[in-house]
């Protein structure tokens, strides 16, 4: 029974790696959370930085996978901080003798609901980056035996 086997190509600097889109999905949600938190802190001015991530992430190769990891972590990062807020608002509520501390969190559904459609649509630019990447094996028949 003849089993395939695949041949990898030895170099002079060691074996050939296999690019992935990986790398890039990981700079694009580093990207991504660093924009969502930078609109926190500068407001709408963190657009230029968005424009910029996306600039980024369309300029290499696997553009798919940047995009993805772009929003995905914009939508995490989002996540994140309205949960922090969230729970400093909680904690702030206390009733003591003398003292009625209280805070009220503002109605943030819109932000939480585009931080999912952000993160539902990275996951899915993530799939179709991950269907159209072919292992080289094959892509060529001629490194099968």
């Amino acid at each position: 029974m003849k089993q395939d086997r695949e041949i990898y190509i030895s170099r002079p600097d060691g074996p050939r790696k296999r690019k992935t889109g990986t790398r890039f999905w990981a700079l694009g949600a580093v990207l991504g959370a660093f924009v969502a938190l930078a609109f926190f802190v500068i407001g709408t001015p963190a657009f230029l930085v968005l424009l910029l991530a996306l600039v980024a992430s369309l300029r290499n190769r696997f553009a798919l996978p940047s995009l993805s990891g772009v929003s995905v972590g914009a939508g995490l990062a989002t996540y994140g901080v309205l949960a922090q807020a969230a729970s400093r608002c909680a904690t702030e509520n206390e009733v003591r003798p003398g003292l009625t501390a209280s805070c009220t969190a503002p109605d943030s559904s819109t932000l939480i609901f585009l931080a999912a459609i952000a993160i539902v649509l990275g996951v899915a630019l993530g799939l179709i980056a991950k269907g159209r990447v072919v292992p080289e094996a094959e892509r060529s028949r001629t490194a099968r035996i």
